[in-house]
């Protein structure tokens, strides 16, 4: 079963680089994980746990929905599977926890999942699979459901 992380409505025309970790709570076996992007460069890089570092090649261009990362997931029984998006360790910009992109001329832009804890100022559980389903607004919907129209 795959598993996407997405970036949507992104304010920048495009990315150089992209770092987060995922982390996740259920029974699966992580079958297989594809980072998206023209050459993505990582060095030991599993999205599941400490996180990623990528680099690309070449600027990716951004849209409403652009894809990050494909994981796809031998789902081990019926109980929910829970996913929180976080940053990677270590981190490259000063907001340790939180994931990034790398934009032109070298800046590092934080960026916060759609359920980030406003009172913790911690990552929220983003996903769930085979619970109360992924929750997600209406536009990122509409854009995701177009990738595979």
């Amino acid at each position: 079963m795959p598993a996407y992380i997405i970036l949507t409505n992104p304010t920048f025309p495009a990315l150089y680089g992209y770092e987060m970790g995922v982390q996740a709570e259920g029974s699966f076996s992580l079958v297989q994980q594809r980072l998206h992007g023209q050459g993505p460069i990582t060095v030991g890089c599993w999205i599941i746990g400490t996180g990623c570092h990528v680099g690309l090649s070449g600027p990716m261009t951004t849209s409403e929905a652009t894809l990050l990362v494909t994981l796809e997931l031998f789902i081990l029984d019926s109980e929910p599977i829970r996913f929180t998006l976080h940053g990677a360790s270590p981190p490259s910009s000063g907001d340790a926890g939180v994931p990034a992109v790398l934009l032109d001329n070298d800046v590092i832009l934080p960026i916060y999942p759609s359920f980030w804890d406003e009172v913790n100022g911690e990552p929220g559980v983003c996903a769930v699979l085979n619970g109360y389903g992924v929750a997600a607004d209406a536009t990122s919907w509409d854009a995701i459901k177009s990738i595979y129209r």
